[in-house]
């Protein structure tokens, strides 16, 4: 009974661990796609500001991000936000938004990726 009881007491630990991971990057992955959505590319001064700290979040994120996310998605959202500060600074405004764009598609596949159903836990 007591071999039951620690298995019990493990599986609770880890669904409860899935669960609390799948609300952080849902969590990280909404204030990136906001701040996405409301950053139109402009001359602005504020625009670059805006695009780095979205960096600067990402880097801090993406530790306890990667614990449970491929080093493949990892980059690929690293390189499209370095892809974007870049497009910026040079105005190619098409780049920029087609780049957004696969950010926006990069960090939503994440989402679904780490989304707690039948379909990835099997």
């Amino acid at each position: 009974m007591r071999s039951f009881a620690i298995t019990l007491l493990l599986a609770l630990v880890m669904i409860l661990s899935v669960l609390n991971n799948s609300i952080y990057i849902n969590r990280v992955v909404d204030e990136m796609v906001t701040v996405l959505a409301f950053e139109e590319p402009s001359a602005s001064l504020q625009s670059p500001a805006k695009l780095e700290g979205l960096q600067i979040k990402w880097e801090k994120e993406k530790r306890r991000i990667q614990v449970s996310v491929t080093h493949l998605k990892i980059d690929t959202v690293s390189n499209l936000i370095s892809s974007l500060l870049i497009y910026n600074e040079h105005g190619e405004w098409v780049e920029y938004k087609k780049t957004a764009a696969l950010l926006r598609a990069a960090l939503e596949e994440i989402r679904q990726l780490e989304k707690f159903s039948a379909e990835n836990i099997f």
